[in-house]
């Protein structure tokens, strides 16, 4: 068996070389990987306070299914909030006027309320200097149930405009 090593000892040589230049290279490729992933194990373990990496993954993932959880919750909070936006005030139009000339000041209001779909209520305050009432009336698809004074008719025409959005705030220089 001697003989045979000393004889082949070339081909031995040579392939003990590729072999070895094959690791050296294999060596090399696992060090950029290693380069790659030892950020990440030390952002994914830095908090370790001497637990091992499996119960820190462990946390992780329950602090995963935890948000999870929260998010799912949230989008039902979102869905229930869009249902219940169309039942909301959206659409706002106010008059100030004089019931009585001589009191000036406008101290009588009306004040239409709308929702999405325009049904809403239509209240008008009227001050006298005896007395002060105040008048609701229900509004349907933009239209109120019961005869409407000009100062009603405005504020749910105010209402029922377009909306604009608000302008934006002055830059400060």
């Amino acid at each position: 068996m001697l003989q045979l090593l000393q004889s082949q000892s070339g081909p031995l040589a040579a392939a003990a070389c590729l072999l070895s230049l094959i690791l050296l290279i294999w060596v090399v490729v696992l060090s950029r990987r290693l380069r790659t992933v030892t950020p990440h194990m030390r952002h994914l373990v830095r908090d370790m306070e001497g637990r091992s990496p499996a119960e820190v993954l462990q946390q992780h993932l329950a602090n995963m299914e935890l948000m999870t959880r929260r998010a799912s919750e949230i989008k039902l909070l979102g869905e229930d909030l869009a249902r219940r936006q169309h039942y909301s005030v959206q659409k706002v139009g106010f008059v100030r006027f004089d019931a009585e000339k001589e009191l000036g000041g406008e101290l009588s209001f009306s004040l239409a309320l709308l929702d999405e779909k325009d049904d809403g209520v239509l209240l008008t305050s009227i001050y006298r200097l005896e007395e002060c009432r105040i008048y609701a009336k229900a509004v349907r698809a933009g239209q109120a149930d019961k005869a409407t004074s000009p100062e009603e008719k405005t504020a749910l025409e105010r209402a029922l405009q377009p909306q604009q959005p608000p302008a934006p705030p002055p830059e400060r220089g």
